[in-house]
């Protein structure tokens, strides 16, 4: 599934030896020539287009999830492709000798030569992320804990995949694969999403103290616990006792 994709992209993907899929490209009546270029592959009964107007990367996402027909979902972002023709037969492999509901490998960090993605725990989530790029998950996820929520603007991907981790009852594994390239010139990796900032430790079951005080910090930011306000006061104080 796709939204608003390059062209190398695309053939990534009809060009996977395994073909057992539906494709699904998913554009908010972009001004480029993204329909022109999917005309060149019409062709293809695999492939399904949507065009119109949507609120976002993650609305565009949520119209291709309630499209899908399949058992599995997977997403794949402007300007990414998958890395060679065998990626979706060796997760397909993978999947079938070891059955899970959430699967994932690792990315090509850019140009840069690099591969992204270990094993994590739901604890490793505070700090570290994942990208979607390197994921597959059963659509019946979504029926569990539901759509991307709209509000996180950049990470709702982020929030969907920690929920995914919070749940026990919820299979996921690793796999040492190289699945996508990732594009380090998107919105997430040169902005902030400040509600996702704010919400962060409210998706995790456990928390340390410092943790607990970071989420009530986040939440509501008040005076006491900002250091730089605090330091700033104590500054002022010391100039008042010691003028």
């Amino acid at each position: 599934m796709e939204s608003n994709t390059s062209a190398g992209g695309w053939e990534s993907v009809l060009q996977q030896d395994f073909d057992d899929f539906e494709y699904l490209i998913i554009d908010g009546k972009s001004s480029d020539k993204t329909l022109a270029i999917v005309g060149e592959y019409a062709q293809d009964i695999r492939l399904k287009v949507v065009s119109e107007k949507d609120k976002g990367i993650y609305d565009a996402m949520n119209k291709g999830i309630g499209m899908a027909s399949g058992e599995w979902i997977y997403f794949l972002g402007y300007d990414d492709y998958l890395l060679h023709d065998g990626v979706l037969s060796a997760v397909a492999a993978q999947i079938s000798q070891t059955p899970c509901d959430f699967f994932y490998g690792k990315v090509q960090w850019g140009d840069t030569g690099r591969f992204f993605g270990h094993e994590v725990s739901a604890n490793d989530l505070k700090k570290h992320f994942m990208c979607h790029q390197a994921v597959f998950v059963k659509k019946l996820l979504f029926e569990q804990i539901g759509l991307f929520d709209l509000k996180f603007k950049l990470n709702a991907d982020a929030v969907f995949i920690i929920q995914c981790f919070q749940r026990p009852q919820i299979r996921t594994q690793f796999a040492d694969l190289a699945i996508a390239y990732f594009s380090i010139s998107g919105l997430s990796q040169t902005r902030t999403d400040q509600q996702f900032v704010k919400y962060k430790y409210t998706f995790f079951q456990q928390l340390s103290a410092l943790e607990q005080m970071k989420k009530y910090y986040f939440q509501y930011k008040p005076d006491w616990l900002r250091p730089t306000l605090w330091w700033r006061k104590l500054k002022q104080n010391y100039r008042k006792d010691f003028a």
